[in-house]
């Protein structure tokens, strides 16, 4: 399992730049799975209600959460 931000021994103000953004990378990776959870259930209530329509992409959090992550691997 990947090492929760409650795991890191360092102080963030020790932290190099890039121990940073790979923290934050990791915490946003979090969000993300979380997110996409969030919203698969999302689809599932709305296809069994019946609205269909609803089910279809991604949300708006699942959305910019994975445009965050490429940021932060590729920015």
């Amino acid at each position: 399992m990947k090492q929760l931000l409650t795991e890191i021994k360092a102080p963030i103000c020790y932290m190099t730049d890039k121990e940073k953004i790979s923290t934050a990378l990791q915490m946003v990776e979090e969000m993300l799975e979380l997110a996409k959870k969030q919203d698969e259930r999302h689809k599932a209530a709305a296809i069994a209600k019946g609205k269909a329509e609803q089910s279809v992409g991604e949300s708006w959090e699942v959305f910019h959460l994975k445009a965050l992550t490429d940021l932060l691997r590729n920015g």
